[in-house]
């Protein structure tokens, strides 16, 4: 993932549910803007932080 600059921030939301009804390991990450509102980038994640996929 890059590297964050001034006023910029993540987000993570959690994607599905494990065998057991956690979170699981599946998330999306939002890199939001310095503005609070442009998204920066995309990233997926399938292993909980271990790799990443950048998707926009």
């Amino acid at each position: 993932m890059t590297s964050r600059f001034n006023g910029e921030h993540y987000r993570e939301y959690r994607l599905g549910q494990d065998n057991h009804g956690g979170a699981g390991a599946h998330r999306a990450v939002i890199l939001i803007g310095s503005d609070g509102r442009s998204v920066a980038a995309v990233y997926y994640t399938s292993d909980h932080y271990q790799s990443f996929f950048k998707l926009s």
